[in-house]
């Protein structure tokens, strides 16, 4: 018999995939992947989905998260029991988002806070104003705040804003006028304030003077206030707007209360006779640098210490008005009595029908009563020659 050789058919390896290339990547980055076999019989042929062909390797930059798969199929048609999977993960995109508006105060400051995600987290804050995340801003007129982030891998940027809204303070169109005034002395403020982005305010006056208590402070928008002691008064006022924004302003010496002056006088001689009758004023008042003297009988003068001249007896009330420097007034009224001078004359002779001159008997006087005159005339030897109570009697 023939004998026939054993024929040994071997079969090779399964073919098995390897891949490489999973990585994470920021969006708009590119990677590597590719893929080999074992096993089988090579050459081998790599079949990619997602589009991407059969080649051994290919460079991909994913907007997303993909998983990428390639079967292997060896020369004999012998296909990988598995396929290959390369993941490839892509961070998510940058976003951020800023604090919510803001208001404030003229002057004031406000922290904006910048939250960002996605990227590689390395972030880089690019503001329109200002730097840094918080953002310390102290804006002078109401202004829009941009944020752009950035990352360090190339992530396409993210952008956001806010507003800070700044209210001015509330101001005055004009400062009070300076008011001069005599003790006691009431003053009215005017109103002058306004609010530059519209609103309410409220008032807060400080009249300078403590000894007043609780008068010493006023919210009224028109206020009063008596000031009942001379000297120089500081002013202040405090004007808050509803978003609790204060102004506030001083007026120093904007009040000046002036002193009283105080009239009185003397006058010499202290006995005034109708003979004597040129009477001596001496002011003795204080502060005054303007008088006025009335006298009583009609006439008046304007120096300090005047001397007049009485025609008639009689009491007369004499007033002195005096202003000080600053126009303020007083005035002292005391009464002057300029008494009749008692005099009385009689003729101890006279020549009745003789023609010279003195042919009539007049007793004359004054500084008495003539309703109470009453006159005897003896002769040598004592005997009444004459009676009479009536003044003048002539006697031929």
């Amino acid at each position: 018999p023939v004998v026939t050789p054993p024929i040994i058919i071997t079969q090779p390896t399964p073919v098995t995939v390897f891949t490489n290339g999973s990585d994470s990547l920021c969006i708009s980055q590119m990677i590597t992947i590719s893929a080999s076999a074992s096993g089988g019989t090579s050459p081998y042929t790599y079949t990619w989905n997602n589009g991407l062909g059969t080649g051994q390797s290919y460079t991909v930059n994913p907007v997303n998260t993909t998983t990428y798969q390639v079967q292997v199929t060896d020369a004999n048609g012998c296909v990988a029991a598995l396929p290959g999977l390369v993941t490839v993960y892509v961070r998510p995109p940058l976003s951020v988002v800023l604090s919510n508006d803001g208001y404030i105060c003229e002057g004031q400051s406000y922290s904006i806070n910048a939250v960002a995600g996605g990227g590689n987290g390395n972030y880089i804050y690019n503001w329109n104003f200002g730097n840094g995340n918080p953002n310390l801003v102290s804006p002078n007129d109401t202004t829009v705040y941009i944020v752009t982030v950035y990352d360090d891998c190339g992530t396409p940027a993210a952008s956001d804003t806010m507003t800070v809204f700044v209210q001015q303070g509330p101001d005055l169109l004009s400062a009070p006028p300076v008011v001069d005034g005599c003790e006691p002395l009431n003053v009215n403020f005017p109103n002058e304030a306004y609010l530059p982005n519209g609103g309410t305010f409220t008032y807060t006056w400080n009249f300078g003077d403590p000894v007043t208590g609780g008068l010493n402070v006023s919210n009224d928008t028109l206020p009063s206030h008596l000031y009942d002691v001379p000297g120089a008064y500081d002013v202040t006022l405090t004007l808050t707007s509803d978003l609790n924004c204060t102004s506030t302003f001083n007026f120093p010496g904007l009040v000046n209360v002036h002193p009283i002056p105080d009239a009185e006088f003397i006058s010499t001689p202290q006995v005034v006779s109708l003979f004597e009758a040129s009477v001596q004023f001496w002011d003795q008042s204080l502060d005054a640098s303007v008088y006025h003297w009335y006298f009583g009988d009609g006439d008046v003068g304007t120096v300090q210490n005047p001397i007049h001249q009485y025609e008639a007896a009689g009491t007369y009330e004499v007033l002195l008005l005096i202003a000080s420097p600053y126009g303020c007034t007083d005035s002292v009224v005391h009464p002057l009595v300029v008494k009749e001078e008692f005099t009385f004359y009689a003729p101890d002779a006279f020549c009745p029908t003789s023609g010279l001159g003195n042919n009539y008997f007049y007793p004359k006087g004054m500084g008495f009563d003539p309703t109470k005159y009453e006159m005897y005339i003896f002769d040598r030897w004592g005997q009444v020659i004459l009676h009479t109570t009536v003044y003048p009697e002539g006697t031929d």
